[in-house]
């Protein structure tokens, strides 16, 4: 699981867990159509004859009100699709596990177990609650963790990963664990 550098040195390279590319797209698409209908109402005329009536002064106000909303959240799923492209959503190296968008740092011995929580469907959920050995000690890590954590453990959100790297960051933590358990560390 842990791949090593070709060089020889012996270092082990990290395990990087980034957003799938199906759910990158649909991000991309998304923001691309609400941009498009944004442009739409902004440049189109609203119609003489009207249920609604768009024909009136506030009602091509309104219009451009709703055309630059569905711009400016168009744009934000534009932009959150270029962040899940450049920023992984985990790093696990074999001493600790980086979760980059929470900035938090979790050593691999202050993790007793794991479990995977998954639900099927197109709306996938999945997520990795780590069961921690001293709960207390791990709330040095600051603010940014207290919102994730229930009781003694951390839940890692993976639910914009792909199913293949969920199951690879859940195999990576349990074997290092078993690793922690066999060479005598304190657990």
């Amino acid at each position: 699981m842990i791949r090593r550098t070709g060089d020889g040195s012996g270092v082990e390279q990290p395990v990087i867990i980034r957003c799938s590319g199906r759910n990158r797209a649909w991000l991309a698409l998304g923001g691309l159509a609400f941009m498009a209908v944004g442009l739409w109402m902004l440049s189109a005329e609203p119609p003489s004859r009207s249920l609604v009536g768009w024909s009136t002064p506030a009602g091509r106000a309104l219009q451009t009100v709703v055309g630059l909303l569905a711009l400016a959240f168009g744009s934000g799923a534009l932009g959150m699709s270029v962040l899940v492209t450049i920023r992984p959503i985990l790093v696990l190296y074999p001493d600790r596990v980086v979760d980059v968008y929470r900035r938090l740092v979790i050593p691999m011995a202050e993790i007793c177990s794991i479990k995977a929580v998954s639900t099927g469907g197109f709306f996938a959920v999945r997520w990795l609650e780590c069961e921690l050995c001293n709960p207390a000690g791990i709330a040095r890590l600051g603010r940014a963790q207290q919102a994730s954590r229930h009781d003694d453990k951390l839940i890692l959100n993976l639910t914009l990963a792909s199913e293949s790297d969920f199951a690879r960051a859940q195999q990576f933590i349990q074997e290092r664990l078993g690793r922690l358990d066999i060479e005598g560390e304190k657990r």
